[in-house]
Order: C-alpha cells, then structure tokens, then sequence
C-alpha cells in the first residue's frame, strides 16, 4: 500500500471525494483476505498485517482501517472468530480469493 494512489468516490451529493487507499476499508479488506490466504496454514497476526500494510506507523487512522477491515471480514464470515491476535481466513474466505483470481469467466464462452 506505499505511495499515494487514490480513489475517488461519490459523496452523493454529485461532489467527488477522493479517498487515499489506505484510508479505504473495501481496499484493505481484500489486500488482508489475500495476504491471509496466501499465507495459509501459516497464522498471520495483527502484527504481520500492520507490517505489511500499515505505511506509517504513527498514523492512527490507518490502524484504524485495518482493524475495521479485520472486523469486517469477521462479521461477514470471511476471517474466523477470534479473541487474539490470530487473523486466519475461513474456507469461505479461501474460496472466495481462489475464486476472484481466476480468468474471467464470460471470455471462455462463445458471444452470441
């Protein structure tokens, strides 16, 4: 996540907002679920995630990124439930990585 690529959202208001990735809960949420995966069986811990992702480590509102994005992959069933510092993925969560990093499907098929 170095650097400072952005990405712009709507506000709803027809304003565009941009958001720097690391401040982006959907970005870090995959970069985690990857990361975790390919890492699998290996335990990752919170602090191989904040290596890895974290740029600054002063910044309070990266960290806080992170652990929303680890929270929600807990909430949808994607990492397992814990109470320590273990972020592991859940079968589901593997499959999904396998999943989206195939070739895409609709490029095997014949149009019509």
């Amino acid at each position: 996540m170095p650097g400072s690529a952005e990405r712009s959202i709507s506000s709803g208001q027809g304003q565009s907002v941009s958001t720097p990735r690391k401040y982006n809960v959907a970005t870090i949420e995959g970069l985690i679920l990857e990361l975790a995966a390919e890492t699998h069986p290996r335990p990752v811990t919170m602090e191989d995630l904040t290596k890895e992702v974290i740029c600054d480590p002063d910044d309070e509102r990266e960290k806080a990124t992170l652990e929303q994005a680890i929270h929600g992959l807990r909430e949808v069933g994607l990492f397992t439930q814990r109470d320590d510092e273990i972020v592991e993925p859940t079968p589901a969560g593997l499959r999904a990585v396998a999943v989206l990093n195939q070739p895409a499907i609709a490029s095997t098929y014949p149009q019509n």
